[in-house]
């Protein structure tokens, strides 16, 4: 009793202001940029999104945690897409 949890590092270091570039391929069609558009949104970031039938390419900033969670929302992605592989290119923004 008294005891306070520790969640080890999970949650540090994720106010770092980033860019992200990540590529999707697989299966997209417009619901996809919608999806990832909308959810930037709820989440405050700044983003584009290119997207054609084979590969998306979403570029977002802000926080490092909140990039993280539209990059994993954006690989499950809406049930009418599919993704097959990605690659993101994550850089910090000032110091």
């Amino acid at each position: 009793m008294g005891e306070t949890a520790r969640s080890g590092g999970f949650g540090r270091g994720g106010e770092d202001i980033v860019r992200a570039r990540m590529v999707f391929n697989g299966s997209f069609c417009g619901s996809f940029a919608t999806f990832v558009a909308d959810k930037a949104e709820r989440l405050s970031l700044s983003v584009s999104i290119d997207c054609s039938d084979h590969q998306a390419i979403i570029t977002a900033t802000g926080p490092s945690a909140l990039v993280g969670a539209l990059e994993m929302a954006a690989c499950i992605a809406p049930e009418d897409c599919v993704v097959t592989d990605w690659v993101t290119t994550e850089t910090k923004i000032g110091s």
